[in-house]
């Protein structure tokens, strides 16, 4: 958020309380694997540089196995540190990330559609892929008022959480959605139900082509989200969001027909590019 002050923030629903990054396939005998990766992703814009405490409480691991840990991305290159156990990326990550963003044409490709809708809406819009067992922010457009909704560049959700995230799970194969769902079922400590609710709605937003979010991620947030499909596929989730204050029925009514107007065009233009985006 980057309103004239903070919003408080949002008391957990139950199944807030689920797994923080349930993965729709997640590799067994690899956990100490998983941690050390785990780490890079701890780094963000606004937090640049990290303690070794602050790393291991992340992880979920001891300090001195995290420093094992950082030891190894340093000796690869991953990881630079100032010599009183803090760390920050080192170079090398920034020849990986550009190599990914060459390879994610995506944002590039929907640029002009997304900007032209939250110059249309007012709002901010953002474009979010399916990455694991999460909905990653790889583009937006923030709105142009004092209260708005800002995620980061490369922010993730959980796939149960927000406008965005639930159309990309609802839209993942029979298979990918149930083994989803009985992850969130078994970690879920007695919120079964909290998890039938969450089936009835990806449901539903099947048979809708569209889904919506309120106080989900951010409290006081209004979203709506509809697929963007490429030869069939969803591939891409396009969402507007904002303040709910602000956004009344007639304005989520007409947000929302704009959004899908705009996400048809998006998935015509990639559907017709085919493979070579």
């Amino acid at each position: 958020m980057a309103p004239p002050r903070k919003p408080s923030k949002p008391s957990p629903a139950p199944i807030d309380r689920l797994a923080k990054r349930p993965a729709s396939r997640q590799t067994t005998g690899a956990e100490s694997a998983r941690k050390v990766l785990g780490l890079l992703l701890q780094f963000s814009a606004k937090r640049p540089w990290l303690s070794i405490d602050a790393l291991a409480e992340a992880v979920g691991a001891p300090v001195s196995t995290t420093y094992r840990y950082a030891a190894l991305l340093k000796e690869m290159g991953f990881l630079s540190d100032d010599g009183q156990g803090r760390y920050c990326i080192a170079p090398t990550l920034l020849r990986v990330a550009a190599a990914g963003r060459e390879a994610i044409r995506y944002p590039e490709l929907a640029k002009a559609e997304v900007a032209s809708l939250a110059a249309r809406t007012g709002e901010t819009v953002l474009l979010i892929q399916p990455v694991g067992g999460n909905g990653v922010c790889i583009d937006k457009v923030e709105s142009p008022h004092a209260m708005r909704i800002a995620y980061e560049l490369g922010a993730a959700f959980p796939l149960h959480r927000g406008a965005a995230p639930k159309v990309l799970l609802a839209f993942q194969s029979d298979a990918e959605r149930e083994r989803y769902l009985q992850q969130l079922r078994a970690e879920a400590r007695g919120q079964g139900k909290a998890v039938a609710q969450l089936r009835k709605e990806l449901d539903q937003i099947r048979a809708d082509d569209v889904g919506y979010s309120s106080a989900e991620i951010t409290s006081g947030l209004w979203a709506v989200a509809v697929p963007i499909r490429q030869a069939d596929k969803v591939v891409l989730a396009l969402s507007v969001a904002g303040p709910a204050f602000r956004i009344g029925p007639r304005a989520r009514a007409s947000i929302e027909r704009d959004v899908r107007a705009t996400a048809a065009r998006i998935s015509a233009l990639l559907s017709e590019l085919g493979d070579s985006v």
